[in-house]
């Protein structure tokens, strides 16, 4: 009789086991089926960078406002980022620092870096160009996997150079040149250098007081783009935008 007891108790916890198994197999499938899912296919950056343009271009425009334009209620805004937004917006004294950029004024243009990047988080640094004086105040937005898509879950205003820049974004030797082809602005100056042995690539570029210029003898200024002469041979140093590049260092060869 203990026999058949102990036979019947051990197959009871057999089945147990069994199912056990199979119900954390199944739980376990269904965990990387969602995973999959959640892992978005478009680019932390650029998502980050296209939510932050059109604020600003928003914020700048004459006749509507991000609020006005409905870019508040965007997707790729959490509800608790909106709230904070919004709870700033109401509130903001002289002196506070904007929800969004994190800047105590409008910036000409904006910059971006990434941070930290996995499957469904990353962190995006997000930086004020175009001033005279290089602003102290960066922001950080964190964004996370939500349905496949990025979502902005996060802004923290930061001051000081935390976490560090890279040096860098571009780095290339070709010609700086005005006459230049539409779509691109003649007038401007542009880069127009060789990529991956193809000639003909034009990039727009954006100097400011922080765009410092090497002539042939070594000598470190400010530039002044209207002494350029076309085409000058340079090794250009950047920072990327949406729009073309931030001009960081100009070295003349």
């Amino acid at each position: 009789m203990n026999t058949k007891k102990i036979i019947i108790i051990g197959g009871a916890v057999l089945a147990v086991i069994a199912v056990a198994v199979s119900l954390f197999n199944k739980a376990d499938n269904n965990t990387d089926e969602v995973k999959e899912t959640q892992i978005p296919q478009e680019d932390a950056l650029d998502v980050t960078m296209e939510f932050f343009d059109q604020w600003l271009t928003d914020t700048k425009s004459t006749t509507t406002d991000p609020f006005q334009s409905g870019l508040i209620n965007s997707t790729r805004l959490s509800d608790e980022v909106r709230a904070m937004i919004q709870e700033k917006q109401t509130n903001k004294a002289e002196g506070d620092l904007d929800a969004v950029f994190c800047q105590l004024t409008v910036p000409e243009r904006l910059g971006g870096k990434e941070i930290f990047k996995a499957d469904t988080e990353a962190q995006i640094m997000v930086l004020a160009r175009g001033f005279e004086i290089k602003s102290p105040y960066q922001a950080i937005a964190t964004l996370s996997a939500v349905d496949g898509m990025w979502k902005i879950t996060k802004i923290e205003c930061l001051q000081g150079e935390v976490p560090p820049e890279r040096e860098y974004d571009f780095e290339r030797t070709g010609y700086l040149l005005k006459s230049v082809p539409a779509p691109f602005t003649a007038g401007n100056w542009h880069l127009v250098y060789e990529e991956n042995g193809t000639p003909g690539h034009v990039l727009p570029l954006f100097f400011d007081a922080e765009s410092i210029c090497v002539s042939l003898d070594g000598t470190e200024a400010v530039c002044d783009s209207s002494q350029f002469v076309e085409p000058s041979k340079v090794l250009l140093q950047a920072d990327m935008l949406d729009t073309g590049a931030d001009v960081r260092r100009v070295t003349f060869e």
